[in-house]
């Protein structure tokens, strides 16, 4: 039994080469004690009745011991790799539902929350979604292709990915608020207020912070968005609220940019 035991902490313990060689080792033993108590008793001294019991004890608690070692490596392996399973899930949902260059939900994601938030879609456990008080606004960066252009595609993705940083700060997921890729240089934003004016007063400060921002690749460039916002009204459907914020859109655009316009 003592030699079964050493079997067992030799191969939890042990790694690698060294562990094969006192594996062979400690079977070369076992096979010749074995031989030796077969074949030549009369060299195996008789043990008392005392010892019996003593080499039960230890027996028994160098077994347990190994079994313990044994089942705690073994729970410790699962929880291992549970955790590393569950995280890889996450990293793949995160993957799926974000997009990639400004870390924002991207348009799948965006358009699955909408429906929700309009009834037109089954709500998924986690969802907390609700138009009631919530507003959707809409931003474009201004003239993005011309600076695309002029300055390169890689900054152009600085840009993209600094105020896409901007839109997350000014949504908090606690109120049911998040950001969101539109598409190219657009964003939403799904706010929450208690009024068309709060609404206004937190999109026109997003706008804000986006043309406070200094770009040290080229110190004297100026960054704006021009933007829309209009109420999830119950009355209306996602179809309708989508063309009225886009609308606002394109009249902040060709009004001078800049701004954020209203219903």
């Amino acid at each position: 039994m003592f030699l079964l035991v050493g079997l067992f902490l030799t191969a939890i313990m042990l790694h690698g080469k060294l562990s094969g060689f006192v594996f062979l080792a400690s079977l070369l033993v076992m096979e010749l004690t074995m031989t030796i108590a077969d074949r030549a008793p009369h060299l195996v001294a008789p043990m008392t009745e005392w010892q019996h019991y003593q080499d039960m004890k230890v027996t028994l608690f160098l077994s347990g011991m190994s079994m313990y070692a044994i089942t705690t490596l073994i729970l410790t392996a699962y929880n291992r790799e549970r955790k590393h399973n569950e995280e890889l899930m996450e990293k793949l949902r995160s993957i799926s539902i974000r997009d990639a260059l400004s870390g924002l939900y991207n348009r799948r994601e965006l358009f699955r929350r909408l429906e929700v938030m309009f009834g037109m879609q089954t709500r998924e456990r986690a969802d907390t979604l609700s138009r009631e008080g919530h507003y959707i606004a809409m931003f474009d960066v201004d003239n993005f292709k011309h600076m695309n252009d002029t300055y390169g595609h890689a900054f152009g993705d600085t840009v993209l990915s600094t105020v896409s940083g901007v839109l997350e700060r000014g949504t908090d997921s606690r109120e049911g608020e998040f950001a969101a890729r539109y598409g190219g240089e657009e964003f939403v934003c799904i706010l929450k207020a208690a009024s068309l004016d709060e609404a206004y007063r937190k999109t026109d400060a997003i706008r804000r912070q986006v043309s406070e921002l200094h770009w040290k690749e080229v110190p004297e460039l100026r960054i704006t968005i021009s933007g829309g916002v209009v109420p999830c009204d119950a009355g209306q459907d996602l179809n309708q609220v989508i063309h009225d914020v886009d609308a606002l859109l394109y009249q902040a655009k060709t009004s001078g940019k800049n701004r954020i316009c209203r219903p």
